[in-house]
């Protein structure tokens, strides 16, 4: 943590962003786990709607309204 805070916003922003795909895998494992009749489309437009709120998820994706996370 200490390291983190010790960095500047550019160099907090870069390493989040690297990160973003190791926190997002266990998202898309699970699911594929819960629903495994999902297609790849099903399963990005459920992880989109994990990582976003509702009011920007349905604005974003309004054909997601029947894909549950």
């Amino acid at each position: 943590m200490e390291i983190f805070r010790s960095m500047g916003p550019e160099k907090r922003l870069q390493a989040a962003i690297a990160l973003s795909p190791t926190c997002r895998k266990p998202l898309v494992e699970g699911v594929r786990r819960q629903h495994p009749k999902y297609d790849e489309r099903q399963i990005v437009l459920a992880v989109a709607r994990l990582m976003l709120r509702e009011k920007l998820f349905f604005a974003a994706y309004p054909e997601g309204r029947d894909i549950l996370p």
